[in-house]
């Protein structure tokens, strides 16, 4: 039958055939729902690679933190072994010996920590990569699928003589503009499923590539976590070595830690009476100026004073090391020998184990009280910073002299490195007024 206008042709057998084709099966149907989700689809694309980018950001900064404290830890067991090769070279055994190696032992266990960190966090993002694989593969099926259905619509409409049959068979203007869309839109969505599937399909090889990366990285720091096993046992079979030869040498260590607690006792003396000396002449200025008793204080402090204190203290916990690195050797107050069983020892500072040839370095500005000499702490320095007192021990030579005033960090001596041990070692304490302050409460934290 031949069709010369569009209402005859609207009843003409192919374009009967067409709209039966087009509107009865759901492929239209489906072509519409799809335009409906095309925004939801969209935003699911969007969401997921924001997901991903978060998910990268945060292991980024994870690892970041996690390389820091890696190459942190790594760095002071390399400095361990410095401070142990200068105290062991043609030495006898020593106390120092063991404090440096149970530090040692201390900061590899850190790293082994740090190193099951690693390995956790790399584990957790194989996982999280295993699962928006699986998430990306699933749509990328689904893609794929929609693409083939498109496919199918495409062979009914591509013919050109189909597509004007079917445009000339609709009862009006509007519905055949609207027909004319419908089968722009279909070639448009064609080629836009088909840019997602290669998207999707790069995003897919690239979350493989990267997941094959992260347990590469995963193994290899299980090597490594193996590897700092190994040293552990190492180091801790040479502080049993160390401890076993130093134990049977019991009646000379006791000797010795007798006689240094004496001198101790003889350091704390000294500082007292220069303290006392101070606290008297502050009190005789203070009257000289007929100005007001500071309250709180065991000083008679300026207002200078008062200020310097002040910011002293509201620096506790960030002040600055008395050296430039250095390693903890024994803690204030009482705590365990570290070799003599049921034997403690008392300390009213700290002792500072650090590489030969160092400087002890001032830890706040304020003016020098004292200079002297002590038998087993060499020459003696006392700063004092308002109300609080540092005191530096232990020096081979001293750059500063009474009444000199000291910036933060100065020099102030070269620190004496012992000839029998060959540990060059910094006793440091602090006092605020007449009475004693743990140092570790007022520096920053171990570094």
């Amino acid at each position: 039958m031949k069709c010369h206008t569009r209402d005859r042709f609207r009843h003409c057998e192919q374009g009967e055939a067409i709209q039966r084709d087009f509107f009865t099966t759901k492929y239209h149907k489906e072509f519409s729902q799809r335009n409906a989700k095309k925004l939801l689809l969209q935003s699911y694309g969007l969401l997921c690679v924001y997901f991903m980018f978060f998910v990268v950001s945060a292991f980024a900064q994870d690892k970041s933190t996690l390389e820091q404290n890696k190459k942190q830890i790594e760095s002071e067991i390399s400095y361990n072994q410095q401070l142990l090769d200068e105290t062991s070279k043609d030495k006898k055994k020593s106390l120092q010996q063991v404090v440096i190696l149970n530090n040692s032992i201390k900061k590899r266990e850190q790293l082994i920590e740090t190193l099951n960190n690693e390995s956790a966090r790399l584990e957790k993002e194989i996982n999280k990569n295993n699962a928006v694989i699986d998430s990306l593969e699933k749509r990328l099926q689904q893609l794929r699928s929609d693409y083939a259905k498109m496919i199918l619509v495409a062979q009914k409409t591509e013919n050109i003589f189909t597509q004007l049959a079917f445009i000339f068979a609709a009862d009006d203007f509007n519905q055949a503009y609207l027909r004319l869309r419908h089968l722009q839109q279909l070639k448009e969505a064609r080629h836009q499923q088909a840019a997602q599937i290669t998207e999707t399909q790069s995003v897919v090889q690239e979350r493989i590539d990267g997941l094959t990366k992260r347990k590469k990285e995963r193994d290899e720091v299980l090597q490594s976590t193996q590897n700092e096993r190994n040293k552990l046992s190492v180091d801790k079979d040479k502080v049993n070595t160390e401890v076993k030869t130093l134990e049977k040498k019991e009646k000379e260590l006791k000797k010795v830690l007798d006689a240094k607690q004496k001198e101790a006792r003889n350091l704390e003396k000294a500082i007292q009476k220069l303290i006392e000396e101070e606290i008297r002449r502050a009190e005789e200025a203070r009257r000289a100026a007929n100005a007001e008793k500071t309250t709180g204080s065991d000083f008679s402090l300026t207002p200078a004073e008062v200020a310097l204190s002040k910011d002293f203290a509201g620096n506790q916990g960030r002040l600055p090391w008395p050296v430039e690195r250095g390693i903890v050797s024994s803690e204030y107050g009482e705590h365990a020998h570290p070799v003599l069983k049921n034997v403690k020892v008392q300390n009213n500072g700290i002792d500072i184990i650090t590489s030969s040839k160092s400087d002890a370095l001032a830890i706040f500005s304020g003016t020098v009280s004292g200079v002297w000499k002590m038998p087993g702490f060499n020459n003696v320095v006392m700063i004092r910073h308002g109300e609080y007192i540092t005191v530096y021990s232990k020096l081979e030579t001293v750059s500063v002299k009474a009444g000199d005033q000291i910036s933060t960090r100065q020099k102030i001596g070269s620190i004496h490195t012992d000839a029998v041990s060959g540990a060059t070692e910094l006793h440091f304490e602090l006092w605020k007024g007449k009475t004693l302050q743990n140092p570790s409460s007022w520096l920053l934290p171990n570094r």
